[in-house]
């Protein structure tokens, strides 16, 4: 099936997930979400190592979203909002209760999935997919 695709909505999707990344796991929720899941007595990953998987993956969604949304003709952002809650708040809540985690971790990145998705559903529903 040949989809056409807009790489670089795509890239720009990738790069609001970054920055978006970036400001929920730090300013906004970091210092709590690293206290809930228990990675305050951690050491901090190598960035050099985290940011380029962060990256890869990040595209993998952004390029999944566009591929989806245009081989459908389904807007973006209702694919994202279907595929959040029935694959990533779905599959996060079943490990959050089998972990014994808490109920607002699983809220913050929760949070942070969709703010991406939502975010990368917007910008590849203006730019086009």
């Amino acid at each position: 099936m040949n989809v056409p695709l807009n790489f670089v909505a795509i890239a720009v999707a990738t790069l609001a997930a970054m920055i978006i990344g970036y400001l929920w796991y730090g300013p906004l929720f970091g210092k709590y979400w690293r206290r809930l899941s228990g990675l305050d007595s951690k050491p901090a990953p190598k960035p050099q190592i985290i940011y380029p998987v962060t990256l890869v993956a990040s595209f993998a969604t952004a390029l999944s979203l566009a591929w989806v949304s245009s081989a459908t003709g389904v807007n973006p952002v209702a694919v994202a909002a279907i595929l959040w809650l029935g694959f990533s708040a779905s599959r996060a809540l079943i490990v959050t209760l089998f972990e014994a985690r808490p109920l607002r971790l699983f809220m913050i990145n929760t949070g942070h999935n969709l703010a991406v998705a939502l975010a990368m559903a917007v910008t590849i529903g203006l730019m086009g997919a």
